[in-house]
């Protein structure tokens, strides 16, 4: 449905590239996923929920280092949003590197983040499960 208005109409705004992209991915189809972000940005280039989107289709595939530069970015245009932050400790955590995430989920909480829930069950957060920081935080 939403190929075939974008066939109709071309040149749609970044929200509608962004839920193709979104749709892309819940087939699981990230390639697709990520060319419709992608072409969401190249209308507007500074669209935060393509951006955040898009980090987590390429942290999916393994390209961290593109979904952390995209993450920087979100965090610079976004200073006090903690869901950026927490995606940063979820990518931090992916990857091993305990202390970046912890700092990054501290930050999230302090921003306000409060998904008990998420936190808990999140296979991201893997890592942290038996720090300190992560033990207490759930407590």
């Amino acid at each position: 449905c939403f190929e075939r208005a974008m066939a109709i109409r071309p040149g749609q705004g970044p929200e509608v590239l962004t839920v193709l992209g979104n749709l892309y991915l819940r087939k699981g189809d990230q390639v697709r996923a990520i060319a419709s972000y992608l072409s969401a940005l190249e209308v507007k280039p500074d669209y935060a929920p393509a951006m955040s989107n898009l980090a987590s289709a390429y942290s999916m595939q393994g390209a961290y280092d593109k979904a952390l530069d995209l993450l920087n970015r979100l965090r610079e245009m976004r200073p006090d949003d903690p869901e950026v932050e927490y995606n940063m400790a979820c990518l931090h955590a992916r990857q091993g590197r305990v202390d970046e995430a912890v700092r990054s989920l501290r930050a999230a909480v302090e921003k306000g983040f409060d998904d008990r829930e998420l936190l808990r069950t999140d296979p991201d957060l893997e890592s942290l499960r038996e720090t300190e920081f992560y033990r207490g935080l759930v407590r």
